[in-house]
């Protein structure tokens, strides 16, 4: 599920509890 937050920037923190993993490296 990792690669999913790479290829969704503005996520943020958002993407950090939807996937559970660390926050789009663009933020």
């Amino acid at each position: 599920l990792d690669e999913n937050c790479y290829i969704r920037p503005g996520l943020g923190d958002a993407g950090d509890r939807l996937f559970g993993t660390q926050p789009a490296p663009h933020e």
